[in-house]
């Protein structure tokens, strides 16, 4: 990871059917040197553990639900969330709003957070040799997807006070 982060990916989110690391399946043994934390709770997470435990031992730590995605946002190179089934994944914004790339399966309201090649990666649900190329992208790239993302951060900063202002002045 870069100075000051020691996780390459954080694979987050409830891990329920179609959710959560379980999902990432084969993903796992294939990216050899990347530490991952995966952060939720749910259905899955014993299931997710056993699987970790097997495919990567000692190198995928599930933590379960934290607080806050704050700690482990900071600690992390990217974010990854390879869900079958997704609405609006709140980790994915804080993620963004971080400054953090991601890597998200492409289903639900996934798209309108990230935009493939600029904010992150997105891949197919269910593609495994997708998901382990996206997350090796993303780590290769995560120093200028953070740029990219940044930017994002500060137009979406500047069409809100537009718009704030322009509300305003109707009011007034």
């Amino acid at each position: 990871g870069r100075p000051g982060r020691g996780w390459g990916g954080g694979v987050s989110g409830a891990s329920g059917a179609g959710r959560g690391p379980g999902e990432g399946g084969g993903a796992l043994p294939r990216l050899d040197d990347v530490p991952l934390l995966a952060a939720g709770d749910g259905s899955e997470r014993d299931a997710s553990e056993r699987r970790a435990a097997v495919e990567a031992p000692g190198r995928v730590h599930v933590v379960g639900a934290l607080p806050g995605a704050g700690q482990a946002l900071a600690a992390a190179d990217v974010v990854v969330m390879p869900s079958r089934t997704e609405g609006m994944p709140g980790v994915l914004i804080e993620a963004g709003l971080s400054g953090l790339p991601a890597v998200a399966t492409a289903v639900g309201g996934v798209p309108r957070i990230v935009r493939d090649g600029e904010t992150g990666v997105l891949v197919p649900p269910g593609d495994v040799e997708a998901l382990r190329d996206g997350v090796e992208r993303a780590l290769a790239r995560a120093g200028e997807l953070e740029t990219l993302v940044r930017s994002e951060i500060a137009t979406l900063e500047r069409a809100y006070s537009d718009n704030e202002i322009r509300i305003r002045s109707l009011v007034d």
